[in-house]
């Protein structure tokens, strides 16, 4: 397993931040009345 920097792991999570609230947002709800947040 190769060692990654703190840094380049936060980079990594800003990078899928956006596609992952985007993706969480369009997905229709697990059950009704679950709210996402």
């Amino acid at each position: 397993m190769e060692y990654i920097s703190n840094g380049e792991v936060f980079t990594k999570l800003e990078q899928l931040k956006p596609a992952l609230l985007d993706a969480m947002l369009t997905s229709p709800p697990e059950e009704e009345g679950e709210s996402p947040l």
